[in-house]
């Protein structure tokens, strides 16, 4: 007798057990980095390539005849942290085939723009859009100082910064794609061109040390990067570089992003001086525009001083030091392209990262693009992304 009042003792116990499981209420898992969608456009397959390359699309054009579809391209809001480690709220654009599955994951990074209204989440496109058209899934931040965040500088050039914003504009597309069902796969490609190259390494850089278990990265191709800034800004004062607007660009980024302090009166000549908040980091102006506003002599005699007679001087290329991707060890192969005629973004900058990489036995290749300027290799670069990834 004891016996069965115990077995039905546990009975008793196991269909309590049971009732009060069923009546719990179901919590659903909660995004933590996707916020919203803000805003869509459709672009139909025959206006991708006029999207792309405005009409400078002919080498692409007979390659893809018939092959592109439709895309969808989302404007999304995510949180990720400013250079404070407070949590905000960032943007950017997700693009994906309109109909059908997705075949490939890539992280896009932009090129340097100046002003908010030619950020990816107002323009709604980005020259890598046209990986949507074939099957991709092609992430874009804005990067911190665009979008919903446009108040704060642009961390311009800023590993740190960059990737951050990067990174967790990939886990919130990822919830984004999980909410609509659509299944992705493991690994990514990482892709830019100009700033955006340089965006590119330091995604890799940053995921290859702090999220290798969650993020799997196929390849990384870069075009025209700036990867070997202290090369660059010493070379300012004896080369006459065709875009200077980055200059002053990269040394507000820098001071925002690295927190350095700077004293820009002992940088920076007037007007730039009394106007660089609006020029710059206002984002009202195009990169010509603010060319236009720079003029020849914009930089202080003693930004070109010793640094041990100058403080602000050594605090910046202590910084420039910090934010070069010349001296790591990439585990990903990376394939480099540059315009052998740059005179944007100098070709030595990929060959000092090619010589640095091939010589830590890294798997990297570096295709120079003969006679090319900066917006001459553009096309050339797309081409070569597109054959890559598809």
């Amino acid at each position: 007798m004891k016996k069965i009042e115990h077995l039905f003792i546990q009975l008793l116990s196991l269909w309590l057990v049971a009732c009060t499981e069923a009546n719990k209420p179901i919590v659903e898992e909660q995004p933590s980095f996707f916020e919203s969608i803000v805003d869509s456009v459709v672009y139909p397959a025959n206006e991708i390539l006029v999207q792309t390359l405005g009409e400078g699309y002919a080498k692409l054009s007979s390659a893809l005849s018939g092959r592109l579809a439709d895309i969808r391209v989302d404007v999304l809001h995510y949180y990720t942290l400013d250079p404070e480690g407070k949590r905000t709220l960032a943007s950017g654009i997700v693009s994906y085939p309109a109909q059908g599955e997705i075949d490939n994951v890539v992280l896009a990074e932009h090129a340097t723009v100046g002003s908010s209204r030619e950020a990816p989440s107002e323009a709604k496109f980005v020259i890598e859009s046209i990986l949507s058209s074939l099957g991709s899934l092609v992430i874009v931040t804005d990067y911190i100082g665009y979008g919903t965040t446009s108040a704060l500088p642009h961390t311009y050039l800023h590993v740190g910064s960059t990737a951050q914003a990067s990174i967790d504009m990939f886990f919130a597309a990822k919830e984004y794609m999980k909410m609509l069902g659509k299944r992705l796969p493991d690994e990514i490609y990482v892709t830019g061109y100009s700033q955006g190259g340089a965006s590119a390494l330091a995604v890799q850089k940053t995921v290859e040390a702090n999220h290798a278990d969650s993020v799997h990265i196929k390849k990384v191709i870069a075009g025209g990067g700036p990867y070997d800034l202290l090369a660059l800004f010493d070379d300012v004062e004896t080369r006459k570089l065709s875009q200077t607007a980055f200059i002053p660009m990269a040394i507000i980024g820098l001071n925002y992003g690295d927190k350095l302090g700077l004293d820009f009166g002992k940088l920076f000549n007037e007007p730039l001086l009394s106007n660089y908040h609006e020029w710059i980091i206002s984002k009202k102006y195009t990169l010509s525009e603010i060319n236009s506003f720079l003029g020849s002599d914009f930089l202080n005699s003693s930004f070109f001083s010793d640094e041990t007679t100058n403080p602000e001087i050594a605090k910046l290329r202590s910084s420039l030091v910090k934010n070069s991707l010349t001296d790591w060890t990439p585990k990903a192969p990376i394939r480099l392209l540059h315009g052998t005629k740059d005179t944007t973004v100098p070709f030595y900058c990929s060959q000092h990262a090619y010589d640095s990489f091939k010589a830590k036995g890294c798997k990297v290749d570096l295709f120079p693009i003969p006679g090319a300027d900066h917006g001459g290799a553009v096309a050339l670069y797309v081409i070569d992304v597109v054959s890559q990834i598809n």
